[in-house]
């Protein structure tokens, strides 16, 4: 991931992300703030014999918050919970206790009113505005969180209502409405269908931008991401079936076969970005495919990252079969990758901060891109074209990867940004590719090892790692070896990634190169792009299972035959050149203009309901 611009879209969500507290401590907190807050109101009706009936108050005001106020939301909590049973509770509570906070200050309020001005018709029209509030916040929070659409107005009326009928017969020692019953519901639905029209109207100023330039409700793209991020749902197409470009994207896969003809392992590389995000999109098609070819090839199977950036990113999740039929057509399709005269060779060139290495199979050539231990992010299409193109009138068929393999949050914005056209970045691995000259290690032959090993449930399940295996490959030309050790991660901090490096170095005196698939399964609305590889993961838990597959590879190395097939898969629909930029400058406009427009609407909500349920 190149940017992480969309961290100040999401910064106003973190209250739903997984760091809430958990179910028991949310209860004790709706207690004690039940008690709290029917305490005080039993306190500001009874204030002046507070010194003498203060053991009245305390344990009347503690049977009132708890009746009035904590029994409405314990019922709002299960109500909902049985429409949304894949919904953590804790979920459920925090929104439920954000709506009970709201209310109770306007019970306090308006006992504070009725106190100070005897003003009844005030005090019952601060009440029920702000029980009738709650709706807005309870509707929102259906659509984004939730994702209710035709149920949000329904779940939203739950606790409005259970607030009102809860309240009256328990609000003796507190301000108490002496309206009719069936008038006070009267005045409370009119109430909320001023705050249904206000949610609407703000509904409709922030969706009618994307609408209108992607073909997609942004509440409902957001409401599924978190979602996914929250609940682990995948929604098959987030953003809609009109958003996207359709493009044709090139894959190539590369057969190792040994002596005997069997499938020793396989590399396949689809222009593809694994994003955006869980297991929406792509995000999680690296672990998908790798699980898919091992179980039917029998093989290591290394998904590889190529030179792509989020615009590369598959709408839909229903887009995997595209790729597995891809990888299955790359396997049967495969010719030997050798030519006349053709040569099994390992050539390196640098210029600055940017390194350049192919691993060359005759008329093939796997073509690794780093700055490591400076940042190594995505590649734009346009920078791709341009390296690609003088690749190969030096290598023939290049497949250009992208190791993605060091990332610190305190670097220049412009490094975080990734390689764009005509960048400094990118003019350097230009200078890199031009100045590419003899390969340092050559043979007729090359031999190869390769092992995998299930890494996630090994290490604990780390927050840095996604599902899937440690895959490492030796290759042997003459005297040299060359290691790749792939994660499935979305990159890595340089500490980490240099010890990693430096280990395989000392111990097997083995040149080897860190690589991550840039997986977006390991990104949510808590862990962004700073969740790199050794952020959370334990260097020295990795070095045993590196250890044991790097042993695993080097007890297996044989003289292998290398194939290769080039693919295309027509019509895939991805973002889009510039998309997630596009959507992060739109959502940031409509913020702006949110911030100024949605507090008046709002204000103004308050005051129409409150004159509409005065009027009643």
């Amino acid at each position: 991931m190149a940017s992480k611009g969309y961290d100040k879209f999401l910064k106003d969500l973190n209250p739903f992300s997984r760091g809430l507290p958990g179910t028991p401590m949310l209860f004790v907190m709706l207690l004690l703030m039940s008690m709290i807050m029917g305490i005080a109101s039993v306190a500001l009706i009874n204030h002046n014999s507070i010194d003498t009936g203060f053991y009245y108050i305390i344990a009347n005001g503690s049977v009132t918050g708890i009746l009035a106020i904590m029994l409405p939301t314990l019922l709002t909590i299960i109500i909902v919970k049985a429409f949304k049973r894949y919904v953590d509770v804790k979920y459920i509570f925090f929104i439920s206790i954000i709506g009970t906070i709201s209310y109770s200050i306007f019970v306090l309020l308006g006992s504070l009113v009725y106190i100070l001005t005897s003003n009844y018709a005030s005090a019952s029209v601060i009440i029920l505005v702000g029980d009738a509030s709650i709706f807005g916040w309870w509707f929102f929070a259906n659509k984004v969180v939730m994702g209710q659409k035709k149920r949000a107005v329904l779940l939203a009326l739950v606790q409005p209502t259970l607030n009102i009928l809860l309240y009256v017969p328990s609000s003796k020692s507190i301000f108490s409405f002496s309206t009719p019953f069936n008038i006070l519901l009267l005045k409370l639905y009119s109430g909320i269908f001023i705050f249904l029209i206000i949610s609407y109207a703000i509904i409709y100023i922030v969706d009618r931008p994307y609408k209108k330039s992607y073909g997609f409700h942004s509440f409902d793209a957001v409401s599924q991401m978190i979602q996914n991020w929250l609940f682990d749902i995948n929604i098959s197409t987030p953003f809609g079936l009109n958003f996207g470009t359709l493009t044709d994207i090139r894959t190539d896969t590369i057969l190792f076969r040994n002596e005997k003809g069997a499938i020793k392992g396989i590399f396949f590389a689809p222009d593809i970005h694994y994003g955006p995000s869980g297991t929406l999109g792509g995000s999680n098609f690296p672990y998908m495919l790798e699980r898919y070819s091992e179980a039917k090839y029998k093989a290591p199977t290394f998904v590889m990252h190529c030179a792509v950036d989020m615009d590369n990113n598959p709408i839909s999740s229903n887009q995997f079969n595209a790729i597995r039929d891809s990888l299955d057509g790359g396997v049967k399709n495969c010719k030997p990758a050798l030519r006349r005269g053709s040569q099994f060779c390992f050539l390196e060139s640098e210029h600055g901060n940017a390194k350049i290495s192919a691993l060359t199979f005759g008329k093939v050539s796997l073509v690794t891109m780093t700055r490591a231990p400076k940042v190594t992010e995505d590649v734009s299409l346009a920078s791709a074209v341009l390296f690609r193109e003088l690749l190969d009138a030096k290598l023939d068929t290049s497949i250009l990867i992208d190791a993605h393999n060091s990332r610190y949050e305190t670097a220049p914005k412009e490094e975080l940004d990734g390689i764009k056209f005509n960048s400094p970045f990118a003019k350097e691995y230009i200078k890199a590719i031009k100045s590419i000259g003899n390969a340092a290690h050559r043979s007729k032959s090359v031999r190869m090892g390769i092992a995998s090993k299930e890494l996630y449930f090994r290490l604990g399940c780390p927050e840095d790692i996604a599902h899937g295996n440690l895959n490492v490959a030796v290759f042997r030309f003459n005297g040299y070896s060359r290691m790749i050790m792939q994660f499935n991660a979305n990159n890595a901090l340089p500490t980490f990634r240099n010890a990693l490096v430096e280990h395989v170095k000392k111990k097997y005196r083995i040149d080897a190169e860190l690589y991550t698939t840039d997986t977006h399964a390991v990104n949510s609305l808590e862990f962004n792009a700073s969740n790199v590889l050794g952020r959370y993961t334990k260097y020295q838990k990795l070095v045993n299972v590196l250890d044991e597959t790097i042993e695993q590879a080097l007890s297996n190395v044989e003289t292998v035959s290398v194939y290769h097939a080039k693919g295309e898969m027509k019509k895939f629909k991805v973002w889009g050149q510039n998309a997630m930029e596009n959507i992060i400058a739109t959502a940031n406009s409509i913020f702006g203009i949110t911030r100024l427009l949605v507090p008046i609407i709002v204000a103004a909500g308050f005051i129409i309901a409150a004159w509409v349920i005065l009027i009643i």
